[in-house]
């Protein structure tokens, strides 16, 4: 029997059993033990949790709970990391507990701007075997105190100075919050001078006296804090209703000058004011001298400033040039006053298209052609003005005084050219100027004439070609696009006296009766005439010769030009320049030998050969006999080898 006698290690061991008889025989057995250990386990995580960010006690924020089927085990946990680091979190056990619990310590300085998210990874051990769990911790914004009886707009109270002594409550300002933290009131008061007081409590209270006291209203700007979020301002005016100073109007009297055509609701003057009473509300009013001025100024009843109303200033309509403004301050209790004069100048008015597109139609051409005049609309106010006029079309050129419009470079529509110009014009009265479209339709002419490639043809046409049978194709082209540049093909056949031939639209040139009634070598001239849309015209002549009709093959001429000996015309002078050259090589032959010493020539040339004439010896032949013969140079040998003449002085060595 195997027994333990104390905890076993975790692992593998193996034991060896042997037994032996009493002969001392033996025989041994092997027996492999496997201790395994059961690792912790976090029931609990992952898992999360929220918290304000206003938090400043020490809380507990979660209890763990972990396990370990290994009874035996000692557990122990803790914190292995905080992402992002926060100090403040910490593990110990839950109160009346042996579970861990993840705690934040007091002050943790949590901010939701900053960071709202934490992650805690949590380490459990039992000395054999680790297990982690993650906690996530999630920041929520602080919410903040509300001030319930103040509007976000104006607030107000009327009290008395004879019935306000120091210490009298004259308003509470209440207010809630949701985590119930505990509030702080504090203000700001204009004038800085202020005679009350903001306590925690919301109360406001007189801390001073109110009699004697120039100001008849102070403004309180009230804020309230709950440890974390600062709310507010919310105003509240406190108004001293038995206290009053009448405003004085401090810039008055004095003259403006306001242009003609000021935009409306431009500020030309802003009437200024001091009141002692600093708090009152004070209201604007104001008449004008004549009470026409009335249609172009008016005064804001706020701020005291003069405005140009929604009429237009147009100093040369308006009538009177100068109007005399009486404005009117009051604080509800009293008033003050004082006179505007404004004085209207005459400012230089824009020229204006009265349309915003023109059109202008006109043809191709040269360069300088005329398009036209176009009929602009323009008005200016100012009189007397001289307008100048300009466009921005480069093919175009427009005169600036009569708007007369031409080409400036040569314009075919024909090669490209748009049929349509979007230019913009521009009118200046030398230093305001306004624009419009000018539209410039450019109308395609007939200026191309239909042309054949050459003014005269000559072709074969066999005698038993086929009716139908194209001889030749002499189209015709025509430069211009469109209708004008269509071309259409006629045929004058007089001289044939019959339609024996005909031509097609495309000016396919073909047989259109029979031929067999014409013999070999007959000439046939036809007119063609090519005409185009627009009734212009080109005229060709043709030549037909009618050939030898072979009697085993037929002879086809269809498409082909005539050769420059098939033509009967081109053989006869051919004929005649050749019979010319042969009168001409044989009187040059007849002059040479008549005329000509040919002996003359023939010493002459052999002076000239001996001059030139160098002595070269004759190769010796060396025989390869025992006894070397010797070569004897004789002068028999020597003229044999020499067969020129030569001087008797002539030596050799």
């Amino acid at each position: 029997l195997l027994t333990s006698v104390s905890n076993l290690p975790v692992g593998t061991t193996t034991f060896v059993f042997r037994a032996t008889d009493l002969c001392l025989n033996t025989v041994d057995h092997t027996f492999t033990l496997t201790v395994t250990n059961y690792p912790p386990v976090i029931e609990n995580l992952p898992a999360s949790t929220e918290i304000s960010e206003d938090v400043n006690v020490e809380t507990q924020l979660y209890v763990l709970t972990v396990t370990d089927a290994s009874l035996a085990d000692t557990v122990t946990c803790s914190i292995t990391n905080v992402s992002p680091a926060l100090a403040a979190l910490y593990l110990r056990y839950a109160t009346g507990t042996s579970n861990y619990a993840i705690n934040l310590r007091a002050g943790a300085g949590l901010n939701y701007d900053s960071i709202r998210t934490y992650t805690v990874t949590v380490e459990c051990d039992d000395t054999k075997d680790t297990t982690t769990g993650t906690f996530t911790l999630y920041i929520l914004r602080n919410q903040a105190p509300v001030i319930t009886n103040l509007q976000t707009t104006s607030n107000s109270i009327d009290v008395a100075s004879s019935s306000v002594s120091i210490g009298t409550n004259v308003y509470t300002v209440t207010s809630t919050d949701l985590e119930n933290d505990q509030l702080y009131y504090n203000m700001t008061c204009i004038p800085a001078t202020c005679p009350f007081k903001i306590y925690d409590s919301g109360a406001i209270l007189a801390d001073k006296s109110l009699s004697g006291l120039t100001d008849t209203a102070y403004d309180l700007f009230i804020y309230v804090y709950d440890g974390h979020t600062l709310v507010g301002p919310r105003s509240l005016t406190i108004k001293i209703s038995d206290i009053n100073t009448a405003p004085v109007i401090t810039n008055l009297p004095t003259t403006v000058s306001v242009a003609e055509n000021t935009a409306a609701t431009t500020d030309v003057f802003t009437v200024t004011k001091t009141d002692v009473n600093s708090l009152d509300t004070h209201t604007w009013t104001s008449t004008i001298s004549p009470a026409s001025g009335s249609l172009y100024f008016t005064i804001d009843s706020t701020t005291g400033t003069v405005k140009t109303s929604s009429t237009n200033i147009d100093y040369e309509t308006i009538g009177t040039t100068s109007f005399l403004l009486t404005a009117y301050v009051s604080d509800g209790k009293a008033s003050a006053s004082g006179t505007l004069t404004i004085s209207i100048t005459n400012q230089n008015e824009a020229p204006q298209f009265l349309l915003s597109t023109y059109t202008l139609t006109g043809n191709e051409g040269s360069a300088g052609t005329t398009i036209g005049t176009p009929s602009f609309s323009v008005s200016d106010p100012d009189a007397g003005t001289t307008l100048t006029y300009t466009q921005s079309c480069p093919e175009l050129t427009m005169n600036p005084t009569t708007k007369l419009v031409t080409l400036s470079t040569n314009y075919d529509v024909d090669t490209g050219s748009a049929t349509s110009l979007s230019c913009t014009v521009t009118v200046s009265d030398g230093e305001l100027t306004d624009t419009a479209t000018l539209n410039v339709i450019i109308d395609n002419i007939n200026d191309n004439t239909p042309t054949f490639t050459a003014s005269s043809y000559s072709f074969f046409a066999s005698s038993t070609a086929d009716v139908g049978t194209i001889i030749a194709s002499l189209p015709a082209t025509d430069g211009d696009i469109g209708t004008f540049g269509d071309v259409t093909y006629s045929i004058d056949p007089t001289s044939t006296g019959a339609n024996y031939f005909g031509i097609s639209s495309t000016g396919d040139l073909f047989v259109a009766s029979s031929l067999s009634g014409f013999y070999s070598g007959q000439t046939l001239a036809v007119s063609l005439t090519a005409t185009d849309g627009g009734g212009l015209t080109d005229i060709a002549t043709v030549t037909l010769i009618i050939p030898a009709v072979a009697t085993t093959t037929a002879i086809t001429t269809t498409d082909r030009y005539l050769t420059f000996f098939e033509d009967t015309r081109n053989v006869a002078w051919f004929v005649f320049v050749i019979l010319m050259t042969l009168g001409l090589i044989v009187l040059n032959a007849y002059f040479i030998v008549r005329y000509v010493d040919f002996h003359s020539i023939k010493r002459a040339c052999e002076r000239m050969c001996r001059r030139k004439r160098k002595w070269k010896p004759k190769r010796q032949i060396i025989s390869r006999s025992p006894t070397p013969i010797p070569y004897v140079r004789t002068p028999a040998n020597f003229e044999m080898w020499n067969a020129w003449r030569i001087p008797e002085s002539f030596n050799p060595q």
